[in-house]
């Protein structure tokens, strides 16, 4: 990924995607190997991102999940979402792209960033491609049936690791 400060990408005549609206991590001292289940420790991370880029969850158009198609992972990211959303009519889709691409350990979060600048930049989400069956802790609508044509203002991109590392990155239409 090329980041650079908009009037210099304008000058130098660069095809643009989006624009970056903020970025926060932490590192939730939770579990050796997983998430807290709970999803509470990183919706307050999301709730700090969307605040600190003068936003709410309702301008959110899509949340890009780390998405291991493991049943913990999976689960706790749906219940931070669930955190910020009383109504489970407005959240927004969630999907992931790692069923297309595969797992790039280190490299699964820019990749998540780069599919969500690409997702905006076409207002079109991709699909999150071989679900079978969904918990029903994560009813959430993953974009199962294809590509899918509709505005995408803005996406958070989250990314987890072992030992308890979470990071989200918040990407808007260029403005």
């Amino acid at each position: 990924l090329c980041i650079e400060k908009k009037k210099n990408a304008i000058k130098r005549g660069a095809r643009i995607y989006c624009e970056l609206l903020g970025a926060e991590s932490i590192n939730e001292a939770e579990h050796a190997t997983r998430m807290d289940l709970t999803g509470a420790k990183n919706a307050k991370m999301l709730n700090r991102l969307l605040k600190n880029i003068n936003r709410t969850a309702e301008d959110v158009s899509y949340y890009c999940a780390h998405g291991t198609g493991t049943r913990y992972n999976d689960l706790a990211e749906c219940r931070i979402i669930s955190h910020l959303y009383d109504d489970i009519n407005k959240r927004p889709p969630m999907g992931s792209v790692k069923p297309i691409y595969g797992h790039l350990f280190g490299g699964a979060g820019i990749l998540n960033v780069a599919a969500s600048a690409l997702m905006i930049y076409n207002q079109t989400l991709c699909p999150t491609i071989n679900i079978e069956t969904i918990d029903p802790e994560c009813d959430f609508d993953h974009v199962q049936e294809g590509a899918r044509k509709t505005k995408v203002k803005s996406i958070v991109s989250m990314a987890h690791a072992i030992g308890s590392q979470s990071a989200m990155v918040a990407i808007g239409e260029v403005n």
